[in-house]
């Protein structure tokens, strides 16, 4: 939408872990309308979107981060299929690692 030569544009915050337990907003993702109905809705009948693999993703981003195999200046990407399309979600760093304390916090609060 445009507005006096403003461009707004409009993105959906969306759970990336759907059953954790605290409410973060590190637990959280902007994406377009289309890519978060798509999320919410398929994340159940596609295992590559499960909370299972998203914590295995963001576990192994941060050990590259931590050793080096990720520069900590870089954008970090965790790649994903759904519907038949592979897609892209982009994180920077202190987004990941809020997520990796998010995962390690739940795994604490569980034991």
């Amino acid at each position: 939408r445009s507005d006096d030569n403003i461009e707004w544009d409009y993105f959906e915050a969306v759970a990336l872990l759907k059953k954790h337990k605290i409410e973060s907003s590190a637990n959280t993702v902007a994406l377009c309308p289309t890519c978060s109905a798509q999320l919410r809705f398929f994340r159940n009948k596609d295992v590559s979107l499960s909370d299972r693999r998203i914590t295995i993703e963001i576990i192994r981003l941060k050990h590259e981060l931590d050793s080096g195999l990720i520069d900590s200046n870089s954008e970090i990407f965790f790649e994903f299929n759904l519907l038949g399309a592979d897609h892209t979600m982009k994180f920077n760093k202190q987004h990941l690692l809020l997520l990796y304390g998010l995962i390690e916090n739940s795994k604490e609060n569980n034991a």
